[in-house]
Formats: structure tokens, sequence, C-alpha cells
């Protein structure tokens, strides 16, 4: 009888301090002789809907979920600079307003996540930034792909060659192309330029991002070929 009263009693302790059955239980000893409680999932989505606006200059962080964000920017005077810093790297610089090339800025880019960003130079100039995604290639066929200025893309899942074009109908303008990290194209075009317009062929890794800076106003394309 005594036995069966200890053996009683040692259940109850051990259901209380969860150690009973699957469920963790309530314990009523000190913390370091309980289990502790199960750690609740992590449902933090991957890319979570992220935007800011304003006017003029400003510094704010990044969530350290976003990888790439889409930059637009408006300015309704003559002229202004529009300078955009993500972390070290220099994303936009470039001039809108009325009597500029553009009175608009448009542009989609890979960023660091949790980075700082800060915007210079920029007085008066309205602006957004929202996070985005990376447009998919279609499913099947012969890709192309077309656009104009700055922008984020990847490529089908296979290695091609591609033709890639662009032109600017202004003065001069850069064409920079990353693609998977690598600088592939660094080009001036317009007007006042030897050659006016881009054209060249390249073979690219199967599901490549790309990623054209610093080419406001430049139109551009991609055609996959034979």
């Amino acid at each position: 009888m005594r036995q069966l009263i200890i053996a009683l009693l040692a259940s109850t302790i051990l259901a209380a301090c969860g150690g009973g059955g699957p469920d963790t239980g309530v314990c009523v000893f000190a913390p370091s002789d309980c289990r502790s409680s199960p750690t609740a999932p992590n449902t933090t989505p991957t890319n979570p809907s992220f935007s800011r606006t304003g006017t003029g200059d400003t510094t704010f962080i990044l969530p350290s979920t976003v990888t790439v964000v889409r930059i637009q920017a408006q300015f309704t005077g003559s002229t202004s600079n529009f300078i955009v810093r993500v972390g070290s790297d220099l994303v936009v610089n470039t001039i809108v307003g009325t009597s500029a090339a553009s009175q608009t800025h448009d542009g989609t880019y890979v960023v660091a996540p949790g980075a700082t960003v800060t915007i210079t130079n920029s007085n008066g100039v309205s602006w957004g930034l929202s996070s985005t995604s990376a447009q998919a290639p279609p499913a099947g066929g012969v890709f192309s792909k077309s656009g104009i200025g700055d922008q984020v893309f990847d490529l089908p899942s296979r290695n091609a060659r591609y033709r890639v074009q662009a032109n600017f109908p202004g003065t001069s303008s850069n064409f920079i192309v990353y693609v998977a990290g690598s600088l592939a194209i660094n080009s001036i075009i317009g007007i006042s330029q030897t050659p006016v317009a881009f054209d060249g062929t390249y073979a690219f890794s199967s599901g490549a991002r790309v990623e054209i800076q610093n080419a406001p106003g430049v139109t551009w394309s991609f055609i996959e070929l034979p």
C-alpha cells in the first residue's frame, strides 16, 4: 500500500512538469526543473509587403526580408537630382523634372535585406519605394523581354544565347547590365555617342537574374536565339 502511494505521487509530479505525456503542462517547481514550452513556428512571410513614400531627403531601414524594390520618383519643377543609396551601393543617380530627359523615374533593383536607404540631393522630389519580386520568365516558348529603364527579371531555366539591344533618344545614357551578379554590359549610348545604339549577342546560364542599372530612359530588349 505504501509503495502504491509513492508511485501515485511520483506520477502526479511528472504530469505537473510535463513529463507524463505529450502536453507541456504547468510546472509548480523551479524553472530549471521544468521542460521548456514548445517554440511557436516562424510564420513571418519570406517576402512581406513593404512600402514607403515621401518628399525630399530622408533615411530609413529596409525590413530584413526585402531583397527587390521598386523605386519611383517625380519632380514637377524644372530639374532636380534624385539620388538613392541602399547600404553602400549607389542605386539611383538621375535628374528628373519638366526640363529633364524624363520628369519621372521608375526602376526595380536588387538590394541587401535590412540595408539603410539614404535619399539625398532630392529637394522637392516626390518618391515611393515598395517591395516587389523579380519578373519571372514565361512558362514556355522563345523568351523575349523588353522595357524602359532599370529593371530586374529572371531568364528561363535553360542555357541559351540572347540578342541584347538598347537605344536612347537623348544625348547620352549609361546602359549597364549585370547577369547572375556579374557585369555583362557597360556601355554609353545616345545620339552624341558612337555607336548610337547597343546591339550584342551573349550566352547566359539557366535561370540567371538580369539587373539593368543606370539606364534611365533607355529602351532595351532581350530576345532568345535558336
